[in-house]
């Protein structure tokens, strides 16, 4: 019964797959029989009931000595699911597990493929995984897919109960219940992880946002920087931009609008994907400059230590990331882009690189293809912002009001000092705190709070920043100067030469060209500014703030005395000249004397021009400034020097210019190291004793010294360094004898002198001396009116000598002639002068033409001036030669009566450089430019006048042309034109017409017309609406 009760049940468990101890927990309760039954409808049931009874009281008494083996048996365990579910966990386990295997690596799959996409958007784009997408990243991460299937195969062992006797089925139910809910799980995840590519990611709040900043003033000044540099970035063909100025002056600030602006249209998602703001370190570490970049990008560069590899991982990182732009602030070296990663900008990855600095120098290393400066703000814009930081009810005070305009005006126009100042004196509403805040400003400032923290730590960065000791120095003898005094670059240059940073060897053309170096690197660094008109370094100036910082400094090392153009009327107390003190400026004041023995024995530059003294100076006043180096007595009343100065033994530099009282001096044979010594525009009668000892001299000026009327002799071959002879305007020195000895004067390479007449200057020419130099300024038989260029020569009287003419230098870029009536045209006198670029003729009665038939073209000339020439008739005389004025920029022909016409349309057509034309006071001219076939054939003729062109043509100007018809009977074209001044020309009715209609689309302002009303009215057009679109779009001054 027993065996055949057994084999029944574990017939049972065969056919419907039912764990063995399954089947005896449930027959031990009568109340799940008829489930049994119910669920397991099988037509062998029946004949197995009554088997299975027996097995299941066996089994009963059996549990209670094994309770511990067969817990599998409790209705807790049983009961938790229904028969079907828990016959499904049991179904092919095998199957189960291979498909959790399957769905575990869909879904790395499906992780990877999203962090792929993930990093992608935050190279391209900047953007940060959504919230949901982190959720989801963090389940996945949670789901531990090596976890979960290393149990399952821990699980899968083979476990049994009853002493081994059965398998544990209920251990299998268990695993097949964990495999089906992991699926579900795994399942789920890949159904949320179904994301589209543009719900992945957004905009990082953390690397787009907004910096902070000062309130940006709505100023015309800020506005304009700040559009150039919009459109710049905006610009396809602009892809590196160097902003630059002076510190404190408001870069900084511009730049984090602009930056704020990108990130805002970034988040609109308009031109650039990645904006990325980094400070540079003043000290420029390479490593430092490589994280910030990778911070800002959001690349992990920790664990990688080498400069190299790091610059790959930037560049690789960078250049994946198309249209972004790369802020660097504050940036005072110049860098390799290859040394940091950073790709270079091109049209085609539309990337930008900016950098702010205060060097100009380094944005040129930088190869930036725009530059923009930040300039100051105007006084009104000043004013403003001052306003705003004072407090508007402060200012209500008139007396106030006043002082604090002064107190606006001494901050420059820098924002940072303005803002700075402005919070100081923020609600002060005593009259006298306002006067010491200005009398601090105008001496220093370092009592005003927040200036020497704020704002002078500010501009002290650039002066540290200078790169040696020489540079620091030549830029601190600038503070020297009045407040903002236009200083002249040479002058300047000059006193860093005498007083000794530049060094004390070398040519005075060498040391200049150095000095011209420091001065550029300084205009590039900002610290000093370009005062000159013309784009070039004539004059320059300093900051009143950069000048206030510099005084600071030389309140300590170099020691310095500087009271310039403060209206000093009596020289510092002899107590206040102090013993250390290394240079002293007292220039521009209103001194009358200088007294005392002032015990300086470190004194080296000493400037007192531009003084009355009036009442001269005491004779012991300089025997205690041993180390004197720079004197400057220019412009002052003295009438002598006190011998004290002939003990200045290392004096190297004594300026007396224009001391136009001066007519004697103290022996110089003890200053053996003077190199310079300037007695122009004096009227001293004769050199002072010892000249032939001053061995080291190296320039000598006494050009319009007037009275000089001795030159000792044999003089210049004693001064064997001389390098500069200035003596014009005192021609009747130097005749054939001196000729002799300036020939033989070899080092000399800068040359002013006068000639007494032709016949001397022709012999100077012919022994070639003038090859040796590197400027000449020649004036013959007259005194000199004005520099034309580096090598000039002014001819006065006749310039043929024995019926010939005479030589020029062959290197002469500027001829004058001033009533020569020996010659009849200009090209016969400079026949050898094929450099000449500048030439006036002025009163030459005899001259017809200016270029006869095959004589000299001309064609390196670039400004001709004709005046008072009363028998000209003509430009040109004969067959034109190809290049004849090719290079032509300036014709200004005035008072020449015989004139009728001055072109004609084939000169014309060699006129292509020309960019004014003046004529004027010339009472017989009646065209500008006459066509003399047109003339030949006026009578029945259909010839039509060929089309001039002027392409560069900028400025016409006639005046007093009484008799003037018209300007050309064809039609002229010049799209060049900006200014037509007509004034006095009542018969010229019918002027440009051709040209005048080419303008129909200029733009507003773009054409100015200037002349008298009348004569506008009376013009008649042959376009009927080209006066109305001239006065819409052109701009009219008339004259009254």
């Amino acid at each position: 019964m027993l065996i055949e009760s057994t084999t029944v049940i574990k017939t049972c468990s065969r056919l419907w797959r039912w764990p063995l101890c399954d089947l005896i927990s449930i027959s031990t309760r009568s109340i799940l029989w008829s489930r049994i039954i119910e669920h397991c409808r099988h037509p062998k049931l029946s004949e197995i009931a009554g088997s299975l009874s027996v097995l299941v009281l066996l089994f009963w008494e059996k549990s209670r000595r094994f309770s511990s083996e067969i817990s599998c048996l409790c209705s807790a365990n049983v009961l938790k699911d229904s028969v079907h579910q828990q016959c499904k966990y049991l179904k092919n386990p095998k199957a189960k597990l291979e498909e959790l295997r399957k769905k575990i690596k869909e879904l790395n799959a499906l992780m990877e493929d999203v962090n792929t996409k993930l990093n992608l958007a935050r190279r391209e784009h900047g953007k940060e995984p959504k919230a949901q997408v982190r959720v989801w990243l963090e389940n996945v991460q949670k789901f531990d897919t090596h976890q979960v299937l290393d149990l399952v195969e821990k699980s899968r062992q083979e476990k049994r109960c009853l002493y081994g006797c059965f398998p544990n089925y209920y251990s299998r139910l268990k695993l097949g219940e964990f495999i089906d809910n992991k699926i579900n799980d795994v399942i789920e995840l890949l159904q949320k992880g179904q994301f589209l590519d543009d719900s992945l990611a957004e905009f990082s709040l953390e690397m787009g946002n907004t910096l902070p900043t000062t309130k940006m003033v709505s100023n015309l000044t800020t506005e304009r920087t700040l559009k150039e540099i919009w459109n710049y970035i905006l610009a396809d063909k602009v892809g590196r931009i160097g902003v630059y100025g002076k510190g404190g002056v408001g870069k900084t600030t511009i730049m984090k609008e602009i930056y704020n602006r990108l990130i805002e249209a970034k988040k609109n998602g308009k031109r650039f994907g990645n904006v990325v703001w980094v400070t540079v370190s003043k000290e420029l570490d390479i490593h430092k400059l490589q994280e910030d970049i990778a911070q800002g990008i959001g690349l992990e560069l920790s664990k990688e230590h080498d400069i190299v590899r790091r610059a790959g991982k930037v560049f690789d990182s960078l250049r994946e990331r198309k249209r972004f732009v790369l802020i660097l602030d504050d940036l005072w070296k110049q860098f390799s882009l290859e040394d940091i990663g950073i790709p270079i900008p091109t049209k085609d990855n539309g990337c930008k690189l900016i950098f702010t600095t205060r060097s100009l120098h380094v944005c040129r290393h930088m190869e930036t293809e725009k530059q923009v400066e930040v300039k100051a703000l105007s006084d009104k814009e000043s004013w403003d912002i001052f306003v705003e930081k004072v407090g508007s009810s402060v200012l209500v005070d008139q007396k106030i009001q006043k002082l604090a305009k002064e107190v606006a005006k001494e901050c420059g126009g820098l924002p940072l000092a303005l803002v700075t100042i402005g919070r100081a004196l923020r609600n002060v509403n005593q009259e006298k705190d306002w006067q010491n805040a200005l009398a601090s400003l105008k001496g220093s400032g370092t009592n005003v709070e927040g200036m020497e923290n704020k704002v002078f730590s500010q501009l002290r960065f650039s002066y540290d920043a200078l790169k040696d000791h020489t540079t620091r120095l030549c830029f601190l003898y600038s503070a020297l100067y009045p407040e903002a005094h236009q200083i002249k670059a040479k002058e300047l240059i000059e006193y860093w030469m005498w007083d000794g940073p530049l060094g004390n060897v070398g040519r005075i053309k060498a040391q200049i060209w150095k000095g011209e170096m420091i001065l550029k690197d300084l205009i590039d660094l900002c610290l000093i500014e370009n005062a000159s008109e013309n784009g070039g370094i004539e004059y320059v100036k300093m900051h009143d703030l950069i000048r206030d910082m510099a005084i600071d400094i030389m309140k300590t090392r170099p020691c310095c005395m500087i009271q310039a153009g403060v209206g000093l009327d009596y020289p510092p107390l002899e107590e206040e000249w102090v013993e250390d003190v290394e240079r002293i400026s007292l220039m521009y004041n209103n001194l009358k004397f200088l007294q005392g023995n002032p015990k300086c024995p470190n004194l080296s530059s000493l400037l007192l021009q531009h003084n009355s003294i009036s009442e001269n100076i005491s004779h012991s006043f300089f025997s205690h400034m041993y180390n004197l180096k720079v004197l400057d007595l220019s412009f002052t009343d003295i009438s002598f020097l006190p011998n004290s100065i002939s003990d200045l033994r290392n004096l190297r530099a004594l300026l007396l210019s224009w001391c136009q009282k001066l007519t004697i001096l103290p022996s110089l044979v003890k200053l053996q190291a003077l190199r310079v010594l300037d007695l122009s525009y004096t009227i001293v009668k004769e050199l002072p004793e010892g000249m032939e000892m001053l061995n080291n001299l190296r320039r000598l000026n006494v050009s319009h010294a007037h009275q000089l009327r001795v030159f000792p002799a044999r003089l210049l071959t004693k001064l064997t360094l001389l390098e500069e002879l200035l003596m014009h305007c005192c021609w009747d020195l130097y005749g054939l004898v001196f000729v002799e000895e300036l020939i033989n004067s070899r080092p000399i390479v800068v040359l002013e002198v006068g000639f007494d007449n032709t016949e001397v200057f022709d012999n100077y020419v012919k022994f070639g001396h003038w090859n040796n130099l590197q400027s000449f300024k020649f004036c013959v038989s007259g005194s000199y009116k004005s520099y034309l260029g580096k090598k000039d020569v002014e001819i006065y009287g006749n310039f043929l000598l024995d019926g010939a003419p005479i030589l020029l230098p062959e290197t002469t870029t500027g001829l004058q002639l001033w009533e020569c009536h020996d010659i009849n045209r200009l090209s016969m006198c400079i026949s050898s002068a094929m450099e000449l670029g500048i030439c006036r003729v002025r009163s030459c009665f005899k001259m017809e033409c200016v270029i006869f038939n095959g004589e000299n073209n001309l064609n390196n000339l670039e400004i001709l001036e004709l005046s008072n020439l009363i028998n000209l008739r003509t430009i040109c005389n004969g067959v034109l030669v190809p290049g004849i004025f090719s290079r032509l920029k300036i014709m200004d022909v005035n008072n020449c009566e015989s004139l009728t016409s001055l072109l004609t349309p084939e000169l014309c057509q060699c006129l292509e450089n020309l960019e004014q034309l003046f004529v004027g006071e010339c009472p017989q001219m009646n065209v500008i430019i006459e066509d003399e076939a047109m003339a030949q054939n006026c009578e029945g003729s259909l010839n039509i006048a060929p089309t001039i062109y002027f392409p560069k043509l900028r400025r016409l100007k006639l005046n007093n042309l009484v008799e003037l018809k018209g300007f050309y009977s064809g039609e002229i074209v010049c799209d060049s034109i900006r200014t037509i001044n007509i004034k006095q020309c009542e018969g010229l009715k019918r002027l440009l017409i051709k040209f005048l209609v080419k303008y129909e689309q200029i733009t507003p302002q773009v054409l100015t017309i200037e002349g008298e009303k009348e004569w506008w009215d009376s013009l008649e057009l042959d376009n009927p609406q080209a006066k109305t679109i001239l006065q819409q779009t052109a701009e009219f001054n008339w004259s009254s």
